[in-house]
């Protein structure tokens, strides 16, 4: 040891709280210890830094004492008393199992058995062992708020395997029981079981029973355990859900069970596999004070008699995946049932014409969802919107109804998601700026008929606060797309192009778009964008098969995520936009470039590895030089790769060096 270093060792440490005499011995020590010099005697520079770094760890000063420590092992390796220091300071903070390593550590360079080193480790090992009982011993109220909820967790409990929770003592199970969102799943496994067999079979619900707030009902075969909802006595219920592959709605055995515990039930959800017909008003008489009610399945509804009532309390009401469409009468007669209602799904509902009565009938209607059949999804449901409209129509689509529904709609709305495929007979909507929409943040429109199209420019014009923004086909409109400028808290948009749906200057419109937000730069607040079916462009070099209006893309400064599918081969030409790109956007963290014809020129990607945040990339494409793949190792903080190439097989060796790197690789 130097003389440098005793100097640094006679420093005072900072001492963190004080202790007794604690901070006079480790003023003493610390003298004594500046007073040696590299000819003093070890062993007493050994004893100095014991006593200073036990009377350290009493004035929890714990980073100097294990310095301390550490270097006592340093001086002396074959010494117990490094380690035995160490681990006495672990043992103080708590840390028994550091304090046991310590300990094991110190053991394993000893010649002989040491005593003390043995002592400390039993008596760690024995602290280690320990446990408290926090759900017995905390406030009631603290025990049921913060830790069942974080105990017990979101999903159900199975009846056929008890919890264990339950189980450990009479004050853990009173805790357990006291907690209001106790859930749990039944279900028949066996086609030929009995009602013994059931009631053996989930004794576990039954004797929990009067506690369970929600219960998820399975049923296989067309059999459910509707003995055990009969027998039981679930005061407690609140939310019932049944899920099978088909039901009996004559069968006495559900009947029975919704009429025995259906006046308490406030949620209802059916969801059957096989088709069945049932009387909607037949669920709402056993079960009158339902909030929300959900349908869906292979289920005739048969609405027929409900305008018989009114049923004030429903507020959710979601009727998805029938068998048979819905009709106008069905839908009227929903509205006229269910006057509070604030959130509704319909799929499928045959046409646009019962979006009139919506506001009439449902004045609180808050988040609306109207569809005609299976069609491609768009925004479906965002955490923290509260007002939405989803209306996706395959046929019979009248524009003068959609327009009425969304003006009603128009101070609160935050979600307008419109899909329709073709129109009814209709004509031409002429619409006013007369009204805004100013909490609106998210836009999805996809039309297929031109004459429609000023809807896309009427409401993106009156939405000031539009954040994302979707477009497909016909919804791409260069007077649409110049509207899109004058959004200043644009965050995130998407494109996708039908050449036989958009205008012919879309393309014009398109580039004056993507430079404005070039040229902000900064200023910009455009951070993800999307383009798909993206066409070669006749404006574009001879050279290049790029269209023009996608070089400003490489000059977005603030671009985080980028998606582009191409209709054409990716070309030598396609180079110089990826070192743009690479250059001019520096945030990009995911990319994600489909190549429609599916070649891609060598050396297209290598840019990609001087992009020092980017942690996705995704390529599609037939065709891509082994070599390309194999560089993009180099990507300074790439956590996933994804590349889809049927075309040709990346050779193990390139699959195994990327995965030494990249954290998650799927290459097929």
């Amino acid at each position: 040891m130097t003389i440098q270093d005793l100097q640094e060792l006679g420093q005072l440490p900072t001492i963190v709280a004080s202790h007794g005499d604690a901070p006079t011995v480790i003023t003493k020590a610390t003298s004594r210890i500046h007073q040696c010099n590299d000819t003093e005697d070890m062993d007493q520079l050994v004893s100095l830094l014991e006593t200073r770094s036990k009377a350290l760890a009493l004035c929890a000063s714990f980073d100097a004492a294990l310095r301390d420590a550490a270097i006592i092992q340093s001086l002396d390796t074959s010494s117990a008393i490094g380690y035995q220091c160490a681990g006495d300071v672990y043992v103080q903070q708590g840390r028994q199992l550091a304090a046991i390593n310590e300990y094991t550590k110190g053991l394993e360079n000893m010649a002989v058995p040491h005593p003390q080193l043995e002592r400390s480790i039993r008596v760690a090992k024995k602290h280690l062992s320990k446990k408290m009982d926090l759900v017995s011993l905390l406030p009631e109220e603290v025990v049921v708020i913060n830790i069942i909820p974080r105990v017990m967790g979101d999903g159900p409990l199975y009846s056929s395997k008890p919890c264990p929770y339950l189980h450990v003592c009479r004050v853990w199970r009173e805790r357990v029981l006291q907690y209001d969102c106790l859930s749990f799943k039944i279900s028949n496994g066996n086609k030929e079981s009995d009602v013994a067999h059931e009631i053996q079979q989930h004794a576990e619900v039954i004797r929990f029973a009067p506690f369970i707030e929600s219960l998820h009902v399975g049923q296989k075969h067309g059999k459910g355990p509707w003995h055990i909802l009969s027998q039981a006595n679930f005061c407690s219920l609140r939310k019932l859900y049944i899920k099978g592959d088909a039901f009996d709605w004559h069968d006495q055995g559900p009947l029975s069970a919704l009429r025995m515990n259906g006046n308490g039930l406030t949620h209802l959800e059916i969801d059957i596999w096989h088709g069945m017909t049932m009387r909607f008003e037949d669920i709402l008489e056993m079960c009158p004070n339902l909030v929300s009610c959900t349908l869906g399945g292979g289920v005739a509804l048969d609405t027929s008699s409900l305008c018989n009532h009114v049923y004030p309390k429903l507020v959710h009401l979601a009727i998805r995946n029938l068998y048979v469409t819905l009709p106008q009468e069905s839908l009227e007669a929903i509205y006229k049932t269910f006057p509070s209602l604030t959130k509704l799904l319909a799929k499928p509902a045959i046409d646009t014409r019962p979006l009139a009565l919506i506001h009439q009938y449902c004045p609180r209607l808050q988040w609306v969802n109207l569809q005609s059949g299976f069609l491609l999804p768009l925004i479906g449901h965002v955490d923290g919107i509260r007002h939405a409209l989803i209306l996706q129509f395959r046929r019979q689509c009248y524009m003068e109804d959609v327009v009425s529904l969304v003006r009603a709609h128009a101070e609160q709305l935050e979600l307008l998601n419109l899909m329709v495929r073709s129109m009814a007979d209709d004509v031409a909507i002429s619409i006013q700026n007369d009204i805004q929409f100013p909490q609106l943040v998210q836009l999805a429109l996809h039309t297929t008929e031109h004459h429609h199209a000023g809807f896309s420019t009427w409401v993106i014009s009156n939405a000031p606060n539009l954040r994302y923004v979707r477009l497909i086909a016909s919804a791409v409109q260069s007077k649409a797309l110049d509207c899109l400028i004058s959004l200043q808290h644009l965050n995130r948009l998407e494109l996708r192009f039908e050449p036989d749906s958009c205008d012919e200057n879309y393309h014009q419109a398109l580039e004056k778009l993507l430079q404005h937000h070039a040229h902000l730069g900064a200023r910009s607040n455009l951070e993800r964008l999307s383009l798909f079916n993206v066409l070669p462009s006749s404006s574009s070099s001879p050279d290049s098969v790029i269209p023009s209006w996608l070089y400003p893309v490489a000059h977005l400064s603030r671009l985080r995520i980028f998606a582009l599918m191409t209709q054409f081969d990716m070309d030598a030409s396609f180079v110089s936009f990826m070192e743009a790109l690479a250059t001019n956007c520096a945030a990009l963290e995911e990319i994600e470039v489909t190549c429609d014809h599916g070649l891609v020129a060598e050396g297209v990607f290598s840019p990609l590895q001087r992009l020092k945040h980017l942690k996705s990339i995704a390529i599609y494409c037939n065709s891509l030089p082994e070599h390309d793949v194999l560089q993009l190792q180099n990507c300074p903080v790439l956590e996933c790769l994804s590349i889809d190439m049927p075309g040709n097989a990346v050779s193990q060796s390139t699959k195994d060096t990327l995965s030494a790197s990249i954290k998650e690789v799927c290459i097929t």
